[in-house]
């Protein structure tokens, strides 16, 4: 396999066109190789993109692709704790009690919206955000659809087995629904954590914003099955020495102990300047720079 390039942002900005395009690992091949600070990370998975072009952001939307695989972390035990073959019912109800998190109103089990007579089950996750298609209740409806799916299988290698897809319904900032598909992949099922509790999590982003320079604004911890975080940073103005491929990477852990990870990063001011995100079990996650900030922030940082 090539040794992955520095500069895949900048040559995906170049070469992708507008519409659905297999970029599988962005994240994964970002990651610069020989990479000496105190964690040696692998850069989370972002698989299957949406090239938005125009006004005064550029963006791409990723979503799961059939290639999207994570590898498993190791639990304690070492034996998978999720598999518990509920059904589709219960394990919605579950996730959703779980991950305690006021942008989720509410998820159901449907039909296939595009075959009322298939048999298999779809996961719809109600978002109360008015964000509309934005990164993060993409990513929350991810992670219901991902643990869902876990607490649903039995023996199934995958969850494209358990699920045949989902979505996320959410409202745009004029009060208009927007429906966002949550594809299924391959994503390997069987998938556990080591999943820290709060305060480790929360000692954990104080150390990365330390080593980058960063200042932390706030920090969620979601429990949709293992822990998954949410993090909101703020950088001064000017150059910085890191990606947020590699943010990322140090805040989900090497390996990965979260089951996704969710940052956006902010001007001193408080301007979003980027939002990406990372859901492992479905392979999935997105990301969004601000006009201008796709250099800044990119994976070309050498």
């Amino acid at each position: 396999m090539p040794e992955p390039s520095d500069n895949l942002l900048d040559q995906l900005w170049r070469d992708i066109e507008p519409g659905y395009a297999p970029v599988d690992d962005l994240i994964a091949r970002g990651r610069r190789a020989g990479r000496t600070r105190r964690r040696k990370v692998l850069a989370a998975t972002l698989a299957g993109g949406l090239c938005v072009v125009g006004g005064a952001v550029v963006g791409i939307q990723l979503t799961s692709s059939p290639e999207a695989t994570v590898e498993p972390s190791p639990t304690q035990s070492g034996q998978p704790s999720h598999g518990e073959g509920l059904s589709p019912e219960d394990a919605v109800s579950r996730v959703v009690a779980s991950i305690d998190d006021p942008m989720i109103a509410g998820a159901s089990v449907i039909k296939n919206p595009d075959d009322p007579t298939d048999p298999s089950p779809w996961i719809e996750v109600r978002i109360n955000s008015s964000a509309g298609d934005d990164i993060e209740p993409v990513w929350l409806g991810e992670l219901v659809v991902g643990a869902a799916g876990e607490l649903m299988r039995t023996s199934q290698p995958n969850l494209r087995q358990v699920i045949a897809g989902g979505q996320m319904v959410d409202t745009d900032t004029n009060g208009d629904p927007v429906t966002v598909p949550i594809g299924m992949g391959e994503a390997t099922a069987g998938l556990t954590f080591n999943s820290p509790g709060a305060t480790q999590l929360e000692e954990r982003v104080s150390e990365v914003a330390s080593e980058l320079g960063i200042q932390v604004a706030s920090v969620r911890v979601l429990t949709p099955l293992d822990s998954a975080l949410a993090v909101t940073v703020k950088v001064p103005p000017g150059p910085v020495s890191w990606s947020v491929n590699e943010l990322i990477a140090d805040l989900q852990g090497s390996p990965a102990d979260v089951e996704g990870v969710y940052v956006e990063i902010q001007s001193e001011a408080g301007d979003p300047l980027v939002r990406a995100s990372a859901a492992k079990r479905l392979g999935g996650g997105g990301l969004w720079f601000a006009h201008g900030q796709a250099e800044r922030f990119g994976a070309n940082h050498g």
